[in-house]
C-alpha cells in the first residue's frame, strides 16, 4: 500500500507545478501517513478502514492482477480459467466454499448470474475474463489508478 501512495506521490512531484494536482498530492501524503502499522496492504487497509464496499473493490483489483487465483477466507480457489484469466467478483460478502462449475469463456468473457427467489440476481454474481488484457479489466483497473476516491458501486 506505501508503495502505491509512494509511486504516486512521486508521479505528482515530478510533474510541472502548473500541472500538479495539489490537492490529490496532500490527500496522498495524509493518506500514507495514515497507514497503520501492521496494515500496509490495500486489502487490509480498506477492510477494516472503509467497510465492505471498500474491501470488495480493492479485492477485485487484487484478483484482476492475480490472475485466476482468489482469496476467500484464508482459503485459495481455482475456477477453471486459463491462467491469464481474471474474475470480477461482485459482493464482497458471499462466501465460496466449492467451485462456481464451468464457466466457459467463447468471446473472451462472461458473466455468471445467479437466481434468487426465481429471478436473477448480481448478488453474488461474477465477470470472468479470459485474458489480462480483456477491455473489461482494464477498466477496472483504470479506476483504480485514475480516481483517487473511486467508489466501487457508483463507480464500478
Amino acid at each position: 500500500l506505501s508503495e502505491i501512495y509512494m509511486e504516486n506521490i512521486s508521479k505528482q512531484e515530478s510533474m510541472p507545478e502548473e500541472k500538479r494536482d495539489y490537492h490529490l498530492l496532500q490527500l496522498l501524503k495524509k493518506e500514507l501517513s495514515d497507514i497503520q502499522e501492521g496494515n500496509d496492504s490495500l486489502i487490509k487497509s480498506y477492510l477494516l478502514d472503509k467497510g465492505h464496499g471498500w474491501f470488495d473493490f480493492y479485492r477485485n483489483m487484487a484478483m484482476l492482477k492475480a490472475g485466476q487465483l482468489f482469496l476467500e477466507a484464508d482459503k485459495v480457489g481455482r475456477y477453471d480459467l486459463s491462467t491469464n484469466s481474471g474474475c470480477i467478483y461482485l459482493d464482497a460478502d458471499m462466501i465460496i466454499t466449492e467451485k462456481l462449475g464451468g464457466i466457459y469463456i467463447p468471446d473472451g468473457i462472461a458473466v455468471h448470474v445467479e437466481r434468487i427467489d426465481g429471478r436473477a440476481s448480481m448478488e453474488n454474481g461474477i465477470i470472468a475474463v479470459d485474458r489480462n488484457n480483456h477491455p473489461a479489466l482494464l477498466a477496472g483497473l483504470e479506476i483504480m489508478h485514475t480516481k483517487f476516491d473511486a467508489d466501487p458501486y457508483s463507480d464500478g
